[in-house]
């Protein structure tokens, strides 16, 4: 999913200015919301951002299966798991 926006605010830290992000703003599908809604009430969230050098070579058509039917990966104490909205 592609990432439209983060807020940004300088905050000071051990006497280091560090630039800190509390809200993304994401492009999201009617189906990718639905998911997202759901488990923001179930859990914790986390964004991890990369590259979109990296993003372009790994993208996920739009015809997966998974994306049709909302999925998510869920991680969990280090352990990976994907979650389907059914």
């Amino acid at each position: 999913m592609r990432v439209l926006a983060i807020d940004q605010a300088v905050e000071e830290k051990n006497g280091q200015r560090v630039v800190v992000g509390k809200t993304a703003t994401l492009e999201l599908g009617p189906s990718q919301a639905e998911t997202l809604a759901l488990s923001r009430h179930l859990g914790t969230l986390s964004l991890a951002l990369r590259s979109l050098v990296d993003a372009s070579k790994d993208m996920p058509d739009d015809s997966d299966e998974g994306r049709r039917r909302g999925s998510v990966n869920m991680v969990r104490f280090g352990i990976s798991s994907p979650s389907t909205l059914k």
